[in-house]
């Protein structure tokens, strides 16, 4: 089984957000309220420039909402010193998430991490789960 772009984006995730710098860009631009894409950009900036593409292309597939929710689980972990993952969860049945244009994100706090985990079939979302750089 290979590693999917979006498997790759998450990892490198877990990365960025273990980054001093990068975890206070991510305030300074919940502070001021930045638009989802601006994130994607930041957390693209932090990336290894090898994976920096693959992190806009996902992401940016990827409604406002998600990302909001991202930023705002995210937030949550760190103003309480947690870490935070993003984790690629892939669909159970793949064909009916394709089928069915279905995206699902969820958020579980532990004692110990916060985490968002998305699954969905890249490209096949519903018409109107408009992605961020529409």
């Amino acid at each position: 089984m290979s590693v999917t772009e979006c498997e790759e984006a998450a990892l490198a995730l877990m990365f960025i957000y273990q980054d001093e710098t990068a975890r206070e860009a991510m305030r300074e631009l919940r502070l001021r309220h930045a638009e989802p894409a601006e994130y994607v950009e930041a957390l693209a900036s932090f990336a290894n420039p090898e994976v920096a593409p693959t992190i806009r292309r996902e992401f940016l597939e990827l409604p406002a909402l998600t990302i909001s929710v991202i930023m705002e689980a995210w937030h949550l972990a760190d103003s309480n010193g947690k870490p935070f993952e993003v984790v690629s969860v892939r669909p159970e049945r793949a064909i009916e998430f394709a089928r069915t244009r279905r995206v699902r994100v969820a958020v579980e706090a532990e004692s110990d991490v916060a985490r968002v985990l998305i699954s969905h079939v890249p490209t096949r979302h519903a018409a109107w789960y408009t992605p961020v750089s529409a």
